[in-house]
């Protein structure tokens, strides 16, 4: 089971998700407006969170495990589902979603979010596949955690939370606990 919400934090009005930054004495904070759990909130995150995937937020070992003339590669959002996945639970003030995992042929795996009351699933990238290739990715279907050093989010994540959400603010600190706000990366992008 994803441990995804450890990492989101209140810091006086304001929602806060962190990861280490290098050393262990320093943290990126992205201050961000977590959203409620409504099915008008839903519908605006998955099209804001679609409208704002781009290749470089596939990670580099997926880039590795299927070579550039890998056919899927063609498909729209190939790649994009783990990203596509954390980020909506990241923005989802709830504790009713989870993230899934299945697999598919050569390796496969893609993820999306279930509501563990309905068992309702919320498939951002489900485009990349058919309606028959889905049927057997949910089939083989688990809850699963981000495989990132201990569920950690990465900056990739951070990077498309900002796009979907360009009013958020990532910094940098030794205190993620502190409102200060000591050095400011959004100016920067």
């Amino acid at each position: 089971m994803s441990n995804h919400n450890k990492f989101i934090y209140k810091l006086d009005s304001n929602d806060c998700i962190y990861r280490t930054k290098g050393n262990k004495n320093r943290f990126e904070v992205l201050q961000y407006k977590r959203l409620e759990y409504t099915p008008e909130n839903i519908d605006k995150l998955i099209q804001d969170i679609k409208k704002n995937l781009t290749d470089d937020l596939i990670s580099n070992g997926f880039r590795k495990d299927f070579p550039p003339d890998y056919p899927r590669w063609k498909r729209k959002y190939f790649g994009l589902c783990v990203p596509a996945t954390f980020v909506f639970l990241y923005f989802m003030d709830t504790d009713l979603l989870s993230a899934n995992n299945g697999k598919y042929e050569n390796n496969e795996t893609h993820y999306w979010v279930k509501d563990k009351e309905t068992q309702a699933i919320i498939d951002i990238t489900d485009e990349q596949y058919t309606k028959e290739e889905l049927q057997i990715i949910y089939t083989t279907g688990k809850s699963a955690k981000y495989y990132g050093y201990g569920e950690e989010p990465t900056a990739r994540f951070f990077q498309l939370m900002h796009k979907v959400q360009p009013s958020s603010i990532l910094y940098e600190t030794s205190d993620r606990f502190a409102p200060k706000i000591e050095k400011d990366l959004t100016r920067f992008n």
